[in-house]
């Protein structure tokens, strides 16, 4: 690990020097008038992109169809980093793999942790499982410090917290822009609303409430629309194990849960083998989507197409 974050450095600093070579010889082609940001995932560049117009150039570090739980960053991803202005990480241990990136990056370079923004929910404990698979108490620690990171599944906490905060950041690295990031921000987070009531519409006639997650995604979603997911995963990113599954399958059937929930960023295996065992469908959700996904290439449709694919499943 040290090598590689040596290697990573090393790569940094032969950046500055070339480009500090390059500006003293020729014009630099790079659009200084729109403010630089580098974001860890996909939904929360989408996010920037709407707050922050034609007055930024938003990236995003995690490629398509990779899981940020397992995903270690390369010399490619330091160097995007290198020339940003603002980097926003989503924290609570989801994007650890972007960490050291920051700490390599420029000093002058701002980091928003919107996890600091948002009233973080804890992990289902699942504790009549754990004492099947006689996993105990270590268990909890593995889950990001027993505090969930997905939040952004919750289009409220993205109106109310994590867009407020973005344009405030862009505010400060472009205060000229400041009204024109605010007018943005009131407009899309009245798209928000809209999206928000659109999903409380549809899940809350629904009579199967119950569903099985392969991955700890959907806790934020399930507790703002009154639904009840159960986790398979022990760890995220591992396979679970036999007794672990074992347990998942009794409470399933006890719950009534009508389908199990994978994603493209993990191995579908384990819950089509859940779902089997129980006699229920699998559905693909993506919480994290691309842009050059149909149907998951945008905030707002990642939100509309994971409720449709849900809302069939349980009704």
């Amino acid at each position: 690990m040290k090598k590689k974050l040596a290697t990573l450095i090393l790569v940094l600093l032969t950046i500055f020097v070339f480009s500090g070579c390059s500006n003293n010889g020729s014009k630099s082609t790079e659009d200084t008038s729109k403010v630089r940001v580098v974001a860890t995932i996909f939904p929360v560049a989408d996010i920037i992109n709407n707050i922050g117009g034609d007055k930024v150039e938003v990236s995003t570090l995690l490629p398509a169809g990779s899981s940020p739980h397992t995903f270690e960053a390369t010399p490619e991803q330091l160097k995007q980093i290198s020339g940003t202005q603002l980097f926003v990480k989503v924290g609570a241990d989801l994007d650890t793999f972007a960490d050291k990136l920051a700490e390599a990056g420029k000093p002058e370079l701002m980091t928003l942790t919107l996890a600091d923004k948002v009233d973080l929910l804890a992990e289902s404990p699942l504790e009549e499982i754990e004492d099947k698979a006689g996993t105990g108490a270590d268990t909890h620690s593995h889950h990001h410090h027993d505090m969930n990171p997905h939040f952004w599944l919750n289009p409220v906490l993205v109106k109310d917290c994590l867009a407020p905060e973005i344009a405030d950041a862009l505010a400060i690295l472009s205060p000229e822009d400041k009204d024109y990031f605010q007018a943005n921000l009131t407009e899309y987070c009245n798209k928000i609303d809209q999206l928000d009531q659109e999903i409380d519409q549809k899940t809350s006639v629904l009579k199967n409430r119950s569903f099985i997650a392969f991955h700890s995604s959907w806790c934020y979603f399930a507790d703002r629309y009154n639904l009840e997911d159960i986790t398979v995963e022990e760890f995220p990113g591992k396979e679970p194990s036999a007794k672990w599954i074992a347990g998942i399958i009794d409470l399933a059937k006890s719950k009534q849960a009508k389908a199990v929930l994978i994603e493209p960023q993990f191995s579908p295996k384990a819950a089509q083998v859940l779902a089997d065992e129980i006699g229920i469908p699998v559905i693909k959700v993506d919480p994290l989507g691309a842009e050059n996904i149909t149907g998951f290439n945008s905030y707002l449709s990642i939100m509309r197409s994971n409720t449709d694919n849900l809302v069939k499943a349980l009704q």
